[in-house]
């Protein structure tokens, strides 16, 4: 196989955020990375009296993904922070994430947090949503971060 012309950077990836999985506000002007964990195959393993490896096996099941964005914080109203923290303390502690690596134009690629039947957009428990912490050494934008597990990821190619 040739050598790719086409990578991506991930500078300009469009980030949105739902309480509703249907209507996403863009947080793309204060979203930093977005991180994704899990997903492994389920398999195992057993020694046998007999040979020095292992016998492996494979379930064909997959462990949840964890996805985690880390965000800019600011005292501005309506900002992401605001959304995110009162969706966590409060009694619906559900979101859905969805993120285009290339930057959400037609064509593009997004994936979305989704459940088992990987059909459409769902919400899904948020695991931690972490104040802003305060370091009086560092020069840099307060950042904050949360992370929301879902049982799988929506891979679509953007139409419109």
């Amino acid at each position: 196989m040739a050598q790719t012309t086409h990578a991506l950077d991930g500078a300009g990836a469009l980030v949105s955020v739902s309480t509703d999985a249907s209507a996403f506000t863009d947080i793309s002007g204060y979203s930093a990375s977005v991180e994704i964990s899990g997903g492994d195959q389920v398999t195992g393993g057993q020694f046998t009296h007999s040979g020095d490896a292992q016998v492996v096996t494979a379930s064909g099941k997959t462990e949840p993904f964890t996805v985690t964005v880390n965000v800019l914080y600011t005292d501005e109203d309506s900002q992401p922070f605001d959304l995110i923290w009162d969706r966590f303390k409060g009694s619906t502690k559900t979101l859905c994430v969805r993120w285009s690596p290339n930057g959400g134009a037609a064509g593009d690629e997004q994936y979305t947090t989704t459940d088992a039947a990987k059909s459409a957009a769902k919400l899904c428990p948020i695991v931690s949503c972490t104040p802003p912490p305060a370091d009086a050494a560092s020069g840099d934008p307060i950042m904050f971060s949360f992370s929301v597990i879902c049982a799988d990821l929506l891979k679509a190619t953007i139409s419109t």
